[in-house]
């Protein structure tokens, strides 16, 4: 999950969640339980909880827009979810796209653009400026269409 925020570490949501899915081919779970904690012990699951940003969520005022590849095996969708559900339910102002062939970068040259064109458009319309309104597959078809 990319998120356009100044909390950069709003891409994980939930520390006990996230350590409790890492894929089992990736043999760092040491290093995160040394570094966050032991979800397993109540203490140091709360002590994780407490640290991850989706216990503090209702001090996110800024628009954010979240960006998720269903491939992922980093983040899980559902903490992109949660995230998403419950600033709408703060009703803060939030945008969510979600890729279904990306993982945790968006690498396709189509899905590339449309992220960036959803970039530029979220940014022209919560910081001011403008946006090109058009991406380049647009272009193609236009100049294709004898425009």
């Amino acid at each position: 999950m990319m998120s356009l925020t100044p909390r950069s570490d709003i891409q994980r949501s939930n520390w006990p969640r996230i350590i409790e899915n890492l894929p089992p081919y990736w043999r760092i779970r040491h290093y995160f339980e040394w570094f966050y904690g032991r979800p397993e012990n109540p203490i140091e699951r709360e002590e994780m909880w407490q640290g991850s940003p989706l216990s503090r969520i209702g001090e996110i005022t800024a628009p954010l827009l979240v960006i998720y590849g269903v491939n992922d095996v980093r983040v899980i969708k559902q903490d992109s979810e949660d995230v998403v559900s419950e600033l709408q339910k703060l009703d803060r102002p939030v945008r969510y796209m979600v890729f279904e062939n990306e993982g945790h970068q968006v690498r396709r040259w189509q899905n590339r653009l449309a992220m960036w064109r959803a970039i530029e458009d979220f940014l022209a319309e919560h910081l001011g400026g403008r946006s090109g309104g058009f991406d380049f597959r647009q272009l193609v078809s236009h100049l294709v269409a004898g425009g």
